[in-house]
Protein backbone atom coordinates (compact mmCIF):
# COMPACT_ATOMS: atom_id res chain seq x y z
CA UNK A 1 0.00 0.00 0.00
CA UNK A 2 2.70 2.45 0.67
CA UNK A 3 4.50 1.89 -2.76
CA UNK A 4 0.61 2.54 -4.65
CA UNK A 5 0.67 5.67 -3.14
CA UNK A 6 4.38 6.88 -3.23
CA UNK A 7 4.10 6.06 -6.87
CA UNK A 8 0.41 8.02 -6.79
CA UNK A 9 2.52 11.05 -5.78
CA UNK A 10 5.23 11.18 -7.52
CA UNK A 11 3.11 10.57 -10.94
CA UNK A 12 1.34 13.61 -9.63
CA UNK A 13 3.88 15.19 -8.83
CA UNK A 14 5.45 14.21 -12.44
CA UNK A 15 2.31 15.36 -14.39
CA UNK A 16 2.08 18.67 -12.42
CA UNK A 17 6.13 19.64 -12.90
CA UNK A 18 6.55 18.74 -16.26
CA UNK A 19 3.16 19.02 -17.67
CA UNK A 20 1.54 22.25 -15.97
CA UNK A 21 -1.24 23.65 -17.69
CA UNK A 22 -1.56 20.75 -19.93
CA UNK A 23 -4.78 19.46 -18.45
CA UNK A 24 -6.82 19.80 -21.67
CA UNK A 25 -10.19 21.92 -20.80
CA UNK A 26 -13.34 20.86 -22.42
CA UNK A 27 -16.36 22.86 -24.17
CA UNK A 28 -18.53 22.00 -20.70
CA UNK A 29 -16.53 24.20 -18.87
CA UNK A 30 -16.28 28.18 -18.22
CA UNK A 31 -13.36 30.34 -16.65
CA UNK A 32 -15.10 32.20 -13.66
CA UNK A 33 -12.52 34.08 -12.60
CA UNK A 34 -8.46 34.55 -12.69
CA UNK A 35 -6.07 36.76 -10.84
CA UNK A 36 -2.30 36.53 -10.08
CA UNK A 37 -0.13 37.23 -12.62
CA UNK A 38 4.38 36.60 -12.90
CA UNK A 39 6.56 38.50 -10.30
CA UNK A 40 7.21 38.37 -6.74
CA UNK A 41 4.46 41.22 -5.91
CA UNK A 42 1.66 40.64 -3.24
CA UNK A 43 -1.20 38.50 -5.20
CA UNK A 44 1.54 37.38 -7.86
CA UNK A 45 2.93 34.23 -8.40
CA UNK A 46 6.10 32.87 -10.21
CA UNK A 47 5.32 28.94 -9.67
CA UNK A 48 2.11 28.34 -7.81
CA UNK A 49 2.15 24.95 -7.06
CA UNK A 50 0.08 24.14 -4.33
CA UNK A 51 -3.25 24.92 -2.92
CA UNK A 52 -5.49 24.57 -0.36
CA UNK A 53 -9.32 26.12 1.03
CA UNK A 54 -9.95 26.72 4.67
CA UNK A 55 -13.93 26.38 5.83
CA UNK A 56 -14.10 30.00 5.39
CA UNK A 57 -13.44 29.41 1.52
CA UNK A 58 -9.77 31.90 1.75
CA UNK A 59 -7.54 30.10 -0.72
CA UNK A 60 -3.82 29.25 0.31
CA UNK A 61 -1.28 29.35 -2.58
CA UNK A 62 2.37 27.91 -1.96
CA UNK A 63 5.14 29.91 -4.57
CA UNK A 64 8.27 27.47 -4.19
CA UNK A 65 10.73 29.06 -7.04
CA UNK A 66 12.00 32.29 -6.20
CA UNK A 67 9.32 33.58 -3.83
CA UNK A 68 9.30 30.74 -1.04
CA UNK A 69 6.25 32.03 0.18
CA UNK A 70 2.66 30.88 0.79
CA UNK A 71 0.01 33.85 -0.09
CA UNK A 72 -3.66 34.09 1.65
CA UNK A 73 -6.72 35.09 -0.49
CA UNK A 74 -10.38 35.58 -0.09
CA UNK A 75 -12.24 33.01 -2.23
CA UNK A 76 -12.85 36.02 -4.64
CA UNK A 77 -9.18 36.58 -4.96
CA UNK A 78 -8.76 39.37 -2.83
CA UNK A 79 -5.15 39.20 -1.41
CA UNK A 80 -5.15 39.40 2.41
CA UNK A 81 -1.19 38.13 3.70
CA UNK A 82 1.68 36.15 2.57
CA UNK A 83 4.46 34.81 4.84
CA UNK A 84 7.77 32.99 3.82
CA UNK A 85 10.76 33.49 2.22
CA UNK A 86 14.08 31.58 1.66
CA UNK A 87 15.77 30.17 4.20
CA UNK A 88 15.82 27.15 6.71
CA UNK A 89 14.42 28.93 10.17
CA UNK A 90 11.09 28.79 11.35
CA UNK A 91 8.68 30.45 8.97
CA UNK A 92 11.17 30.09 6.04
CA UNK A 93 11.38 27.96 2.89
CA UNK A 94 13.67 25.73 1.33
CA UNK A 95 10.32 24.75 -1.48
CA UNK A 96 7.04 25.01 0.09
CA UNK A 97 5.07 22.67 -2.10
CA UNK A 98 2.56 20.71 -0.65
CA UNK A 99 -0.50 22.50 1.60
CA UNK A 100 -3.30 21.97 3.50
CA UNK A 101 -5.36 23.13 6.10
CA UNK A 102 -7.03 21.50 9.17
CA UNK A 103 -10.22 22.03 11.02
CA UNK A 104 -8.74 24.26 13.09
CA UNK A 105 -7.47 26.50 10.29
CA UNK A 106 -3.95 25.90 11.19
CA UNK A 107 -2.02 25.61 8.07
CA UNK A 108 0.28 23.03 7.09
CA UNK A 109 3.27 23.27 4.27
CA UNK A 110 5.89 20.37 3.20
CA UNK A 111 8.84 22.30 3.05
CA UNK A 112 10.66 19.70 0.39
CA UNK A 113 14.07 21.17 0.84
CA UNK A 114 14.25 21.40 4.16
CA UNK A 115 12.95 18.17 4.48
CA UNK A 116 10.47 19.11 6.53
CA UNK A 117 6.44 20.07 7.33
CA UNK A 118 5.44 23.37 9.12
CA UNK A 119 2.71 24.24 10.71
CA UNK A 120 1.36 27.82 10.86
CA UNK A 121 -2.00 29.46 12.47
CA UNK A 122 -3.94 31.13 9.69
CA UNK A 123 -2.61 34.45 9.65
CA UNK A 124 1.27 32.64 8.97
CA UNK A 125 2.50 32.77 12.80
CA UNK A 126 4.93 29.65 13.00
CA UNK A 127 3.61 27.30 15.28
CA UNK A 128 5.76 24.00 14.92
CA UNK A 129 7.45 21.75 12.62
CA UNK A 130 8.48 17.91 12.20
CA UNK A 131 11.37 16.30 10.86
CA UNK A 132 11.77 12.68 10.15
CA UNK A 133 9.39 10.58 12.43
CA UNK A 134 7.41 12.10 15.24
CA UNK A 135 4.07 10.59 16.90
CA UNK A 136 3.40 7.90 14.02
CA UNK A 137 4.09 10.55 10.90
CA UNK A 138 6.89 9.55 9.20
CA UNK A 139 8.24 12.12 6.96
CA UNK A 140 10.24 11.15 3.76
CA UNK A 141 13.23 12.85 2.00
CA UNK A 142 12.52 16.11 0.61
CA UNK A 143 8.30 15.99 1.14
CA UNK A 144 6.21 17.44 -1.57
CA UNK A 145 2.51 16.77 -0.66
CA UNK A 146 0.72 15.74 2.34
CA UNK A 147 -3.10 16.28 3.16
CA UNK A 148 -4.88 16.51 7.11
CA UNK A 149 -7.11 14.06 8.67
CA UNK A 150 -9.64 16.11 9.32
CA UNK A 151 -12.07 13.30 11.10
CA UNK A 152 -10.65 14.48 14.35
CA UNK A 153 -7.75 11.64 14.19
CA UNK A 154 -5.07 13.99 13.84
CA UNK A 155 -2.63 12.51 11.74
CA UNK A 156 -0.96 14.15 8.70
CA UNK A 157 0.23 11.99 5.82
CA UNK A 158 3.46 13.67 3.44
CA UNK A 159 4.88 12.11 0.68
Amino acid sequence: MKKLIINIGITLIFSIVFFQGSILASEEYELVDEWGGTGSEEGKFLEPMGLAIDKEGNLYVSDPTGNHRIQKFTSDGDFITKWGGPGSGDGEFGSPWGIDVDNEGNVYVADMWNARIQKFTSAGDFITKWSTEVEGIWLYFNPRGLAVDNTGNGNTLAL
